[in-house]
């Protein structure tokens, strides 16, 4: 399968290549369990993107890699990390209209099978045409998709930015004062349910933004710290979505997936959430998922940014209070 799987990307590889007037190459490496990017990452990503003017972009790879150092889970999240750090760039400069590919490998495609320090990285490859050669698919226009698509794909990034260090387990925090919150309310067990803010995914996906970190490693710490409590993440979507909606959105998500429904999509959100607890020391036990797609919307028509964002949630249910 893994053969049959590296033949097919490499006859891609080659179709794209022969089409291209130029390919342009860039790898960016990082330092161990890191997946921020720092200002000198930052201004050769913005280099590199420069080198397009005059052309038309044809299409852009992005591949994320890691070191075979942590558990292979791990590792798989944090190559999605680096990944999708270096598209938010990417698409800060120039924005995703079908043209890019994001994918994340793990461990499982090393780039160096000699020197893995290598592997600590993200591919990014630009296929570029000629003006005046004939481009067979138009871009896709974000005005076709206002339910989905936010407002803004990319969270603002400082020019200089410390590089943060992805701890595979978190420390075991001692008994004491609860884990400081802005979205968890302190009677959380008396309410039963609460919305976490500021889980932003890209649109029409389940991959979810670099401006989300904090609030979920918010709710990391909050189970972490309150260990007997079991939840159900539900997820949410803004609207209801039809199988022609979302063909053409497959097109312009970095999975370039075509969901079945709203209510598969937000299934996969709330799996998405998951899986960053999990990555964090949570007991999978202690978590169950459902999507929601549309059917429960705060809006019923939503008339500005803030109710499309009220409607597109993710919502934390307290199973044991």
């Amino acid at each position: 399968m893994r053969i049959k799987t590296l033949i097919s990307m490499f006859i891609l590889a080659l179709s794209f290549s022969a089409s291209a007037t130029l390919v342009v190459r860039e790898n960016v490496q990082f330092e161990r369990n890191n997946w921020r990017l720092n200002g000198e990452q930052l201004e050769r990503l913005r280099a590199f993107v420069a080198q397009s003017e005059g052309y038309i972009i044809e299409k852009i790879d992005v591949e994320g890699h890691c070191d075979h150092v942590g558990s292979e889970y791990f590792n798989m999240e944090l190559s999605r990390k680096r990944a999708i750090s270096v598209y938010d760039v990417l698409t800060s400069v120039v924005p995703d209209q079908g043209d890019y590919e994001v994918r994340f490998v793990g461990e499982r495609h090393p780039v160096s099978l000699f020197e893995d320090d290598q592997n600590r990285c993200v591919m990014v490859v630009m296929y570029l045409l000629e003006p005046n050669v004939q481009v067979v698919s138009a871009p896709i226009e974000r005005a076709l998709f206002p339910e989905e698509f936010p407002f803004a794909l990319v969270a603002e990034k400082k020019a200089e930015e410390t590089p943060v260090i992805v701890e595979a387990k978190p420390e075991v925090k001692a008994k004491g004062a609860a884990p400081k919150s802005v979205n968890i309310p302190e009677d959380f067990r008396d309410k039963g349910r609460f919305s976490i803010e500021n889980v932003h995914f890209h649109g029409n996906s389940c991959v979810v933004r670099s401006d989300s970190d904090e609030s979920l490693q918010e709710l990391a710490d909050f189970m972490n710290y309150y260990d007997d409590v079991r939840v159900r993440i539900d997820g949410h979507v803004n609207g209801k979505m039809g199988k022609g909606y979302l063909k053409k959105a497959a097109r312009s998500n970095p999975e370039r997936r075509q969901y079945k429904s709203g209510r598969e999509l937000s299934l996969a959100r709330a799996e998405t959430v998951r899986d960053f607890l999990i990555s964090e020391g949570v007991d999978e036990s202690r978590i169950v998922c459902e999507g929601k797609g549309g059917t429960e919307m705060l809006y019923k028509k939503p008339k500005t940014q803030k109710e499309n964002q009220a409607n597109r949630r993710i919502e934390v249910i307290i199973l044991n209070n």
